[in-house]
């Protein structure tokens, strides 16, 4: 029988390594420092802690999530860690946080220098890339859930097919050439379509990206 990870396990052996993957990609990004990064979807803070720590006491993170209770764990880890000052936390869907008018409300007082998002669900990808490019940020963008796409595609489907992981990492191939495509044409970006570790996750396709 298969073994079931414990959180910390979980943690330990396959999350904890994807955010040292994130924070080392992004300390080798041009354009630094990076002051102000926006966490998309980013839960109870994980990652956003690790880069409030890894960047230095000058950045700032700001973590949006649906979730309130994820935040509020956040929140106590983030005191734990000392960072309380760095992370901030906004309980709002992203569509609805980048709508708002004057935008963002008040709630980003900063530019933003780099959106990341690790497993953003379905089309929150699209909609955490896009914003990023519509502010001129860099990006580090590590879809999920494909089949929770709004347009599907015999693609996007064959990427959720587990039991086939050839013919999944197939068509996430297909579905983030689709977005590494589109960014690439408005000729105002450079972007790279990257990979981690398969051992930490299986959906670990990522799009990098930052202005020309």
């Amino acid at each position: 029988t298969r073994h079931k990870h414990t959180r910390q396990e979980y943690l330990e052996s396959k999350k904890h390594p994807q955010i040292a993957w994130f924070l080392q990609r992004l300390q080798s990004f041009p354009g630094q420092p990076l002051r102000h990064v926006l966490d998309v979807g980013g839960g109870r803070g994980d990652l956003a802690i690790a880069l409030a720590i890894g960047l230095g006491p000058e950045t700032r993170v700001t973590v949006v999530d649906m979730n309130e209770s994820s935040l509020q764990a956040g929140r106590r880890f983030a005191e734990q860690c000392g960072v309380a000052n760095q992370v901030e936390w906004i309980c709002s869907d992203f569509s609805s946080f980048i709508s708002r008018d004057p935008p963002f409300g008040s709630d980003i007082q900063q530019p933003v220098d780099v959106v990341v998002a690790l497993h953003a669900c379905g089309n929150l990808s699209d909609m955490a890339m896009d914003f990023a490019v519509r502010q001129k940020a860099s990006f580090l963008i590590c879809p999920c859930c494909y089949s929770k796409m709004t347009n599907q595609t015999i693609a996007s489907r064959f990427a959720e097919v587990s039991e086939r992981p050839d013919l999944s990492r197939r068509g996430m191939h297909v579905v983030n050439s689709t977005r590494y495509w589109d960014v690439l044409a408005q000729n105002c970006y450079e972007i790279l379509l990257e990979e981690y570790s398969r051992g930490w996750s299986s959906r670990n396709m990522v799009l990098v990206g930052w202005p020309k």
